[in-house]
């Protein structure tokens, strides 16, 4: 599955700009107040609001098809959509109180990840049907195509980086994995890794060093170093079942990951050096897609096994149940905007 909602997707109290010495001011970072997520039942679509205590719906709008990921736009004002039946991506506007469809795309399949440029004005976005990959121009009234490239394989998960030059893109089919360069008006491949098994999900660290990804097959998550030239192995770390999608934190010392099997989500730890285990959480069923708030205290999970949503609190030493809400649908995808 895609790399729901990985929140390389928005990082709006980051500077862009790969290699820059980010600092956190933690007065300065908005809270947590919305989160997005795509399900697999009608309507597809819904958009939760965190007061700080509970969850509630927001709105919802009804897709054509199983919402496979979604990705806001930096200013919140738009919401990227990959699912399934024609169009397969569609754009929604978000104006604080309701939702309604900026555009849509038609793309040659199911869209399956989504993610907004640091700027806003591009959308990449995996799906089914060659060439598997199109990056989007959004002129803040119309979509067009910007680029494709063909993958080995259908784009399940992709993030831009901080700077907005690369999209890494987690595949089916060997390599599993693809660096994209953009230069503003072509696409090309900066470099590829071949993981164990398909990718499923990727993210971008806060500087741009390193690209999280899970996949299928055994470690089932990779960290690669990216220096800007090639990529190679940071570490790696065993979880119990395929990585999915997967998220840094605002620091870049913890990475959230959803997978497959029990527990079904992983936090893990990295000190620069290696990965370890920073806690786990026991979903209902497999979890598909994760988010980190920008204050880095909450974790949105999308999963299989009702209640299909549910955020945790992390508090720097253990994780916790915040609220979790009652979906139509086995949650796919997920993003979250202050």
């Amino acid at each position: 599955m895609p790399n729901r909602g990985s929140l390389a997707n928005w990082m709006p109290f980051l500077p862009a700009g790969r290699g820059n010495q980010f600092r956190l001011f933690k007065a300065a970072v908005k809270p947590l107040k919305w989160v997005a997520i795509g399900h697999d039942n009608s309507p597809y679509f819904t958009l939760l609001s965190w007061d700080g205590s509970n969850l509630s719906k927001a709105d919802d709008y009804t897709l054509p098809g199983a919402g496979m990921d979604c990705a806001f736009s930096p200013d919140g004002q738009y919401i990227a959509v990959a699912h399934g039946n024609i169009p397969h991506f569609t754009l929604l506007s978000w104006d604080g109180s309701n939702l309604s469809k900026a555009d849509d795309y038609t793309l040659p399949g199911d869209g399956q990840g989504c993610a907004f440029s640091p700027d806003g004005q591009y959308i990449a976005v995996g799906h089914f049907g060659s060439p598997y990959f199109t990056l989007l121009k959004w002129d803040g009234s119309s979509l067009s195509k910007a680029d494709d490239y063909t993958l080995p394989g259908f784009g399940d998960a992709c993030a831009f980086s901080p700077d907005g030059q690369y999209i890494a893109v987690a595949h089916d089919n060997s390599p599993f994995f693809t660096l994209l360069k953009w230069d503003g008006s072509n696409l090309s491949k900066a470099d590829d890794y071949t993981l164990a098994g398909d990718g499923h999900g990727c993210a971008f660290s806060p500087d741009g060093q390193y690209i999280a990804v899970g996949y299928g097959g055994t470690p089932r998550f990779t960290l690669l170093k990216w220096d800007g030239s090639s990529l190679s192995k940071a570490d790696d770390y065993t979880l119990a079942g395929s990585g999915r999608g997967c998220a840094f934190s605002p620091d870049g010392q913890y990475i959230a990951v959803a997978h497959d099997n029990s527990p079904f989500f992983t936090l893990l730890k990295w000190d620069g050096s290696s990965l370890s285990k920073a806690d786990d959480y026991t979903l209902a069923l497999n979890g598909r897609d994760c988010a980190f708030s920008p204050d880095g205290q909450y974790i949105a999970v999308a999963h299989q096994g009702s209640p299909y949503f549910t955020l945790l609190k992390w508090d720097g030493s253990s994780l916790s149940k915040a609220d979790d809400y009652t979906l139509p649908g086995a949650g796919q995808g997920c993003a979250r905007h202050s």
